[in-house]
Protein backbone atom coordinates (compact mmCIF):
# COMPACT_ATOMS: atom_id res chain seq x y z
CA UNK A 1 0.00 0.00 0.00
CA UNK A 2 2.79 2.41 0.93
CA UNK A 3 4.59 1.57 -2.31
CA UNK A 4 1.39 2.25 -4.26
CA UNK A 5 0.88 5.59 -2.53
CA UNK A 6 4.47 6.52 -3.18
CA UNK A 7 4.08 5.65 -6.85
CA UNK A 8 0.91 7.67 -7.14
CA UNK A 9 2.61 10.55 -5.39
CA UNK A 10 5.54 10.53 -7.78
CA UNK A 11 3.20 10.36 -10.74
CA UNK A 12 1.24 13.34 -9.41
CA UNK A 13 4.43 15.31 -8.85
CA UNK A 14 5.62 14.54 -12.37
CA UNK A 15 2.25 15.59 -13.79
CA UNK A 16 2.35 18.82 -11.84
CA UNK A 17 5.90 19.51 -13.04
CA UNK A 18 4.88 18.95 -16.67
CA UNK A 19 1.81 21.14 -16.22
CA UNK A 20 3.99 23.80 -14.65
CA UNK A 21 6.41 23.65 -17.58
CA UNK A 22 3.60 23.87 -20.10
CA UNK A 23 2.06 26.76 -18.21
CA UNK A 24 5.40 28.58 -18.03
CA UNK A 25 5.84 28.37 -21.80
CA UNK A 26 2.30 29.54 -22.41
CA UNK A 27 2.79 32.46 -20.03
CA UNK A 28 6.02 33.39 -21.77
CA UNK A 29 4.29 33.42 -25.17
CA UNK A 30 1.39 35.42 -23.73
CA UNK A 31 3.85 37.86 -22.17
CA UNK A 32 5.52 38.19 -25.56
CA UNK A 33 2.16 39.04 -27.14
CA UNK A 34 1.54 41.75 -24.56
CA UNK A 35 5.02 43.22 -24.91
CA UNK A 36 4.81 43.32 -28.71
CA UNK A 37 1.31 44.85 -28.57
CA UNK A 38 2.61 47.58 -26.26
CA UNK A 39 5.44 48.38 -28.67
CA UNK A 40 8.29 46.60 -26.87
CA UNK A 41 9.31 44.06 -29.53
CA UNK A 42 12.70 43.47 -27.93
CA UNK A 43 11.10 42.33 -24.67
CA UNK A 44 8.69 40.21 -26.71
CA UNK A 45 11.63 38.51 -28.38
CA UNK A 46 13.20 37.84 -24.98
CA UNK A 47 10.05 36.03 -23.86
CA UNK A 48 9.81 34.03 -27.08
CA UNK A 49 13.42 32.92 -26.78
CA UNK A 50 12.75 31.80 -23.20
CA UNK A 51 9.76 29.78 -24.40
CA UNK A 52 11.94 27.77 -26.76
CA UNK A 53 13.71 26.21 -23.76
CA UNK A 54 10.60 24.51 -22.37
CA UNK A 55 9.74 20.84 -22.70
CA UNK A 56 6.65 21.28 -24.86
CA UNK A 57 8.07 20.94 -28.37
CA UNK A 58 4.94 22.33 -30.03
CA UNK A 59 5.01 25.51 -27.95
CA UNK A 60 8.77 25.81 -28.36
CA UNK A 61 8.41 25.69 -32.14
CA UNK A 62 5.60 28.25 -32.10
CA UNK A 63 7.83 30.56 -30.09
CA UNK A 64 10.83 29.94 -32.38
CA UNK A 65 8.85 30.66 -35.55
CA UNK A 66 7.44 33.90 -34.21
CA UNK A 67 10.72 34.91 -32.63
CA UNK A 68 12.75 34.29 -35.79
CA UNK A 69 10.47 36.51 -37.90
CA UNK A 70 10.41 39.17 -35.21
CA UNK A 71 14.20 39.17 -34.90
CA UNK A 72 14.86 39.16 -38.65
CA UNK A 73 12.20 41.50 -39.98
CA UNK A 74 11.25 43.87 -37.17
CA UNK A 75 14.27 44.09 -34.89
CA UNK A 76 17.04 43.37 -37.40
CA UNK A 77 18.59 41.25 -34.65
CA UNK A 78 20.08 38.96 -37.25
CA UNK A 79 22.25 36.71 -35.11
CA UNK A 80 19.32 36.01 -32.77
CA UNK A 81 17.23 35.18 -35.85
CA UNK A 82 19.92 32.74 -37.01
CA UNK A 83 19.91 31.02 -33.63
CA UNK A 84 16.13 30.62 -33.73
CA UNK A 85 16.20 29.31 -37.30
CA UNK A 86 18.78 26.74 -36.21
CA UNK A 87 16.42 25.67 -33.44
CA UNK A 88 13.66 25.19 -36.02
CA UNK A 89 15.97 23.03 -38.17
CA UNK A 90 16.65 20.77 -35.19
CA UNK A 91 13.14 20.67 -33.73
CA UNK A 92 10.77 20.73 -36.70
CA UNK A 93 9.44 17.56 -38.33
CA UNK A 94 8.44 19.53 -41.44
CA UNK A 95 11.07 19.17 -44.17
CA UNK A 96 9.89 22.27 -46.02
CA UNK A 97 10.09 24.32 -42.85
CA UNK A 98 13.64 23.13 -42.20
CA UNK A 99 14.62 24.00 -45.78
CA UNK A 100 13.20 27.51 -45.44
CA UNK A 101 14.98 28.02 -42.12
CA UNK A 102 18.27 26.95 -43.72
CA UNK A 103 17.70 29.34 -46.59
CA UNK A 104 17.00 32.20 -44.20
CA UNK A 105 20.22 31.50 -42.33
CA UNK A 106 22.25 31.61 -45.55
CA UNK A 107 20.62 34.83 -46.72
CA UNK A 108 21.15 36.53 -43.36
CA UNK A 109 24.86 35.71 -43.35
CA UNK A 110 25.18 36.82 -46.99
CA UNK A 111 22.98 39.91 -47.11
CA UNK A 112 22.74 41.23 -43.56
CA UNK A 113 25.67 40.13 -41.42
CA UNK A 114 28.12 39.97 -44.34
CA UNK A 115 29.79 36.91 -42.81
CA UNK A 116 30.85 35.56 -46.18
CA UNK A 117 32.83 32.63 -44.80
CA UNK A 118 29.73 31.41 -42.96
CA UNK A 119 27.53 32.20 -45.96
CA UNK A 120 29.60 29.82 -48.11
CA UNK A 121 29.01 27.00 -45.61
CA UNK A 122 25.27 27.62 -45.40
CA UNK A 123 24.76 27.93 -49.17
CA UNK A 124 26.73 24.70 -49.66
CA UNK A 125 24.17 23.03 -47.38
CA UNK A 126 21.36 24.40 -49.55
CA UNK A 127 22.99 23.01 -52.68
CA UNK A 128 22.60 19.51 -51.20
CA UNK A 129 18.88 19.98 -50.62
CA UNK A 130 15.95 19.50 -52.97
CA UNK A 131 15.71 22.91 -54.62
CA UNK A 132 14.93 23.79 -58.22
CA UNK A 133 17.82 24.28 -60.71
CA UNK A 134 17.08 28.01 -60.85
CA UNK A 135 17.30 28.30 -57.07
CA UNK A 136 20.49 26.26 -56.91
CA UNK A 137 21.95 28.47 -59.64
CA UNK A 138 21.41 31.50 -57.39
CA UNK A 139 22.85 29.70 -54.37
CA UNK A 140 26.04 28.84 -56.25
CA UNK A 141 26.26 32.37 -57.61
CA UNK A 142 26.09 33.64 -54.05
CA UNK A 143 28.87 31.22 -53.12
CA UNK A 144 30.99 32.73 -55.91
CA UNK A 145 30.19 36.26 -54.73
CA UNK A 146 31.12 35.30 -51.18
CA UNK A 147 34.47 33.93 -52.32
CA UNK A 148 35.10 37.18 -54.20
CA UNK A 149 34.42 39.17 -51.04
CA UNK A 150 36.79 36.87 -49.13
CA UNK A 151 39.51 37.35 -51.73
CA UNK A 152 39.35 33.71 -52.84
CA UNK A 153 39.47 34.68 -56.51
CA UNK A 154 40.46 31.29 -57.91
CA UNK A 155 37.59 29.62 -56.04
CA UNK A 156 35.18 32.32 -57.25
CA UNK A 157 36.23 31.61 -60.83
CA UNK A 158 35.84 27.86 -60.27
CA UNK A 159 32.25 28.40 -59.09
CA UNK A 160 31.55 30.61 -62.12
CA UNK A 161 32.97 27.97 -64.46
CA UNK A 162 30.57 25.43 -62.92
CA UNK A 163 27.67 27.82 -63.45
CA UNK A 164 28.67 28.54 -67.05
CA UNK A 165 28.06 24.86 -67.91
CA UNK A 166 24.45 25.00 -66.77
CA UNK A 167 21.48 25.97 -68.90
CA UNK A 168 20.65 29.60 -68.23
CA UNK A 169 18.69 32.54 -69.60
CA UNK A 170 20.25 35.35 -71.61
CA UNK A 171 20.03 37.62 -68.58
CA UNK A 172 21.79 35.05 -66.41
CA UNK A 173 24.50 34.59 -69.03
CA UNK A 174 25.08 38.34 -69.24
CA UNK A 175 25.24 38.75 -65.45
CA UNK A 176 27.52 35.74 -65.09
CA UNK A 177 29.97 36.95 -67.71
CA UNK A 178 30.06 40.48 -66.29
CA UNK A 179 30.78 39.02 -62.87
CA UNK A 180 33.51 36.81 -64.30
CA UNK A 181 35.12 39.81 -66.01
CA UNK A 182 35.11 41.69 -62.71
CA UNK A 183 36.87 38.82 -60.96
CA UNK A 184 39.45 38.61 -63.74
CA UNK A 185 40.07 42.35 -63.55
CA UNK A 186 40.59 42.03 -59.81
CA UNK A 187 43.12 39.27 -60.54
CA UNK A 188 44.83 41.65 -62.98
CA UNK A 189 44.00 39.33 -65.86
CA UNK A 190 42.97 42.24 -68.02
CA UNK A 191 43.31 40.55 -71.39
CA UNK A 192 40.86 37.79 -70.46
CA UNK A 193 38.48 40.31 -68.92
CA UNK A 194 38.58 42.51 -72.01
CA UNK A 195 37.79 39.53 -74.26
CA UNK A 196 34.68 38.74 -72.21
CA UNK A 197 33.52 42.35 -72.26
CA UNK A 198 34.09 42.66 -76.02
CA UNK A 199 31.96 39.55 -76.58
CA UNK A 200 29.19 40.91 -74.37
CA UNK A 201 29.12 44.22 -76.27
CA UNK A 202 28.60 42.27 -79.49
CA UNK A 203 26.10 39.71 -78.17
CA UNK A 204 24.02 42.00 -75.92
CA UNK A 205 24.43 45.48 -77.46
CA UNK A 206 21.25 47.00 -76.01
CA UNK A 207 21.78 45.95 -72.42
CA UNK A 208 25.50 46.67 -72.64
CA UNK A 209 24.75 50.20 -73.83
CA UNK A 210 22.10 50.72 -71.17
CA UNK A 211 24.56 49.70 -68.45
CA UNK A 212 27.54 51.51 -70.02
CA UNK A 213 29.54 48.30 -70.12
CA UNK A 214 31.98 49.90 -72.55
CA UNK A 215 33.24 52.10 -69.72
CA UNK A 216 34.37 49.00 -67.87
CA UNK A 217 36.09 47.79 -71.02
CA UNK A 218 38.01 51.08 -71.29
CA UNK A 219 39.31 50.54 -67.75
CA UNK A 220 40.67 47.16 -68.81
CA UNK A 221 42.24 48.68 -71.94
CA UNK A 222 43.82 51.43 -69.87
CA UNK A 223 45.28 48.92 -67.40
CA UNK A 224 46.93 47.19 -70.37
CA UNK A 225 48.05 50.62 -71.68
CA UNK A 226 46.05 50.07 -74.86
CA UNK A 227 45.13 53.73 -74.91
CA UNK A 228 44.14 53.83 -78.57
CA UNK A 229 41.50 51.13 -78.02
CA UNK A 230 40.24 52.87 -74.89
CA UNK A 231 39.89 56.19 -76.71
CA UNK A 232 38.16 54.58 -79.71
CA UNK A 233 35.70 52.85 -77.37
CA UNK A 234 34.88 56.12 -75.60
CA UNK A 235 34.48 57.98 -78.90
CA UNK A 236 31.99 55.34 -80.07
CA UNK A 237 29.98 55.85 -76.86
CA UNK A 238 29.55 59.61 -77.27
CA UNK A 239 26.67 59.41 -79.72
CA UNK A 240 24.16 57.98 -77.21
CA UNK A 241 25.81 58.69 -73.85
CA UNK A 242 23.82 61.20 -71.73
CA UNK A 243 26.93 63.00 -70.45
CA UNK A 244 29.40 63.28 -73.35
CA UNK A 245 31.45 65.86 -71.43
CA UNK A 246 32.40 63.11 -69.00
CA UNK A 247 33.66 61.00 -71.87
CA UNK A 248 35.58 63.97 -73.30
CA UNK A 249 37.34 64.42 -69.97
CA UNK A 250 38.35 60.76 -69.90
CA UNK A 251 39.53 60.90 -73.50
CA UNK A 252 41.66 63.96 -72.69
CA UNK A 253 43.21 62.16 -69.73
CA UNK A 254 43.99 59.10 -71.84
CA UNK A 255 45.61 61.26 -74.52
CA UNK A 256 47.77 62.83 -71.83
CA UNK A 257 48.84 59.38 -70.64
CA UNK A 258 49.66 58.44 -74.22
CA UNK A 259 51.82 61.53 -74.59
CA UNK A 260 53.68 60.82 -71.36
CA UNK A 261 54.11 57.13 -72.04
CA UNK A 262 57.78 56.04 -71.81
CA UNK A 263 59.39 55.21 -75.14
CA UNK A 264 61.36 52.06 -75.78
CA UNK A 265 64.66 53.86 -75.06
CA UNK A 266 63.44 55.08 -71.66
CA UNK A 267 62.86 58.72 -72.69
CA UNK A 268 59.52 60.48 -72.85
CA UNK A 269 58.03 62.49 -75.65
Amino acid sequence: MISLRRGLGLTLIAALMIQCTFSTQRRQIQSADKAIASGDAKLGLDYLEQATHGDDKTLALIAARRGARLAQIDLKAFQRAVDLYRFIIIASDDADERKLAQRNIAQIYFENLLYYDKAVIEFEKLLRLDYSPAEKYQFRLNVAKSHLQLGNLDQALAELDTLSKEKKSDNDEYDLEVFKSNVLMTEKKQEQAAQILENLLKKFPERAEKESLALTLTVSYEEMEQFEKAIATLEAMKKNYPHPEFLDARIARLKTRMTNRPLANGFKK
